[in-house]
């Protein structure tokens, strides 16, 4: 015998439970339409995946089933649904202008001398300065994830940062990576990072981590 997937386990619970859809709504406080989806296995009609492993923790509760298997079991069957579908935004590199620029003073060196080329020093560490501001999570490295830990660590690399605040409280930066550890609380935890430039600009990065 095939074992259940997961959308005749959840109906099989509803069931033995003796909920319609409407009372399990009233119970879980999920909307209708979304009981309908999960157990249709209708999964891409249902929010982001982090979402819908807290409206899955809720119907394993109220129908009384293992909470942990269910969720487990979501994740073992839709692996592609956990592709980050919101990356941090790319943060514009200046690889090309530099070049250019260090073009320029060879060329003012060679026909300017000594003078021009100490003016293009002085405008390329002013540039520098106002580089923007890059920052790259290395630890939860997936946007959004689970655990069963009461602190999560929160680590990373940064550019041109003068400040970073994880969950809006600053965190230590050692060179260019820094570490924070925040707690969790049950359910969804969105977590912010936010570095703040040399030159005042502010790059945010967010983390998602479902509590069970």
């Amino acid at each position: 015998m095939m074992p259940a997937t997961l959308g005749e386990k959840l109906k099989q619970a509803r069931t033995e439970a003796g909920f319609t859809f409407r009372e399990l709504s009233e119970a879980t406080k999920v909307p209708v339409n979304h009981l309908r989806s999960l157990e249709r296995e209708e999964f891409e009609k249902l929010p982001p995946p982090v979402y819908t492993s807290g409206f899955l923790q809720r119907w394993a509760k109220v129908c009384g089933i293992e909470v942990d298997d269910v969720v487990a079991q979501f994740y073992r069957e839709n692996k592609f649904l956990f592709q980050s579908s919101a990356k941090e935004r790319p943060v514009p590199k200046a690889t090309q202008q530099l070049f250019f620029i260090h073009f320029w003073y060879v060329v003012v060196g060679v026909f300017a001398g000594v003078g021009a080329l100490l003016a293009g020093v002085f405008y390329y560490s002013q540039f520098d300065a106002l580089s923007t501001p890059e920052i790259e999570i290395v630890s939860p490295a997936a946007f959004s994830s689970i655990s069963h830990a009461e602190w999560i660590a929160i680590e990373g690399e940064v550019r041109a940062a003068r400040r970073v605040f994880v969950g809006g409280q600053e965190a230590r930066v050692e060179g260019n990576t820094f570490r924070h550890e925040l707690s969790l609380q049950e359910g969804l935890n969105t977590i912010s990072i936010t570095i703040e430039g040399e030159n005042g600009q502010q790059i945010e990065a967010i983390r998602k981590v479902l509590k069970l």
